[in-house]
């Protein structure tokens, strides 16, 4: 998950509206793709639709971590200093 959310901020860079929406697209690749390699026959839609809850919250869980971990390092990323 860690390098998820790193690359995702990496992809978002200072467009702090742009990095949820990053996030919960890594989290949509992972999560789907884990899905498909244990065996899972549902077709990726509807997986999503059983996931979305589980994409989202780990998203913003992700984006909670990033923005602690910058202010650590004086660097927010998804985040505005304030």
């Amino acid at each position: 998950y860690e390098r998820l959310a790193l690359d995702a901020a990496a992809q978002a860079g200072d467009d702090a509206a742009a990095l949820l929406p990053e996030l919960e697209r890594g989290m949509d690749t992972l999560l789907i793709g884990a899905a498909a390699a244990h065996g899972c026959t549902l077709a990726p839609d509807a997986l999503r639709g059983l996931l979305d809850m589980d994409i989202r919250l780990n998203a913003a869980g992700l984006l909670a971590w990033l923005r602690s971990r910058g202010r650590d390092r004086k660097e927010a990323p998804g985040s505005r200093p304030g």
